[in-house]
Parts: C-alpha cells; structure tokens; sequence
C-alpha cells in the first residue's frame, strides 16, 4: 500500500521531530485568558502563508473639477491570515501509545484525521447555554507561528496572533477501504482581532518603527 507521501506527492509533508509546531490556543469563554488545557498543533508545518491587509482606510472624495479625488483617511479595514494544512496517515489501525514498540514519529505520522477535522470545525460553532438560554460565539484563537514574529503584543512584536477562524474548508482526498479518512487538506482562514477581557488595543504603527529599523537597505546617493 502506498505511504503518505505517495498519495500526497512527492513533495508532500513529513514529520521534522526538530521543527517548531505551529498551534492554537482557545480563549476561554468568559474573556479571562488562554484555556490552556485545548491547545493542540497543526501535524504539519503549512507550506505558505498568506497575511492580507488590502483596505488602508483611504477613502476618495471627489472634487467637482479636479484632476484627482481627494483622499481622506477614516479607518483601516481588517487584516486577514490564511493558509492551508494537511492532516494524514499510513495506518488504518491507530499506533498504540502506550506499546514501547510505538515511537514518536509514528503517533505523530499518524493521526487521526476525523479527530482532526473535528478539532478546527470546534472554531467554527457557538455554544448553546440551555440552563440560561445563552449563546456564546466561537471562541477566540491565540494562533501561534513560532519564530515569525506574526502577530503583537504588549510591548511589541510576537509569535502569536490573536484572531477568528473565518473560513475552515477540508477536501478529503485518500481514505482507507473501510471509509476511514486517511488524507485531508483544509483551507484556513483567520481575522486578526484587537478585543480580548473587555479591552480593546488598537495598533498603531509606532509598534512597527523599532522592527523596520533593524531593515538596513536604504537608497543610494550616486
């Protein structure tokens, strides 16, 4: 039967035990902090990223006459992340963590892909509180992009952005002969957000000067 890497192609994903994980983090539902305890990692590190902020704010006010529309500044538009993962398996059967023959790259060459899935659709849906009739919108996302340098934080740049998942679409691509998925890309969108414990903190681009600074090309004098 052929391995993960045949059905994705050959330039498909393989686990580097020396590899950083990219991986989320809920905001638990009250806005008090990181739920600690749901954080998981993507199986494999995405291929690319796209990181969308198209709408400045610049809004056109046309001069009656004028060669050019006047420009006013009201407010920037939003900044989006998207990218896309692959989950898989070479194993119908799930290797046994707790057999000592089992070793990490195996578990971690096989997972299981529903389970998978079922953890990226949990962004997507509110929670329905029968006891009070409330109804909690999907959770906050600390997604984390170790070395990146994606997102902000106090103080200044960070590994983690704080977001909503916007979009989560999975093509299923390979299964086993009994049904069992086997190979599943998923299409992630996030928008960056600037809400977290009843405060909001709005980016300014004071927050970019220090980071550009350490980009040393400048123009040439001839």
């Amino acid at each position: 039967m052929p391995g993960l890497l045949s059905i994705a192609d050959a330039g498909g994903p393989s686990i580097n035990p020396k590899l950083a994980r990219v991986y989320m983090i809920p905001v638990k539902d009250d806005d008090s902090g990181f739920d600690d305890g749901k954080e998981r990692a993507f199986q494999y590190w995405p291929e690319s990223l796209q990181d969308s902020r198209g709408d400045t704010g610049w809004q056109e006010k046309v001069v009656p006459g004028g060669s050019h529309p006047l420009l006013q500044w009201t407010q920037c538009g939003g900044r989006r992340v998207s990218f896309t993962v692959v989950f898989g398996r070479d194993r119908c059967e799930l290797p046994d963590p707790a057999d000592p023959r089992t070793d990490e790259i195996d578990l971690e060459e096989n997972v299981d892909v529903a389970a998978a899935v079922a953890w990226l659709r949990y962004y997507t849906y509110p929670l329905y509180k029968d006891d009070d009739f409330r109804v909690i919108a999907p959770p906050k996302i600390l997604l984390v992009f170790p070395g990146t340098a994606l997102g902000w934080a106090a103080g200044g740049w960070a590994d983690g952005l704080l977001c909503v998942m916007t979009s989560c679409d999975v093509t299923y691509t390979a299964w086993f002969p009994n049904g069992t998925p086997r190979l599943v890309e998923v299409s992630l969108e996030f928008a960056e957000i600037v809400q977290l414990g009843g405060r909001v903190a709005f980016h300014g681009r004071d927050m970019l000067e220090n980071t550009f600074e350490q980009y040393p090309m400048r123009k040439q004098d001839y």
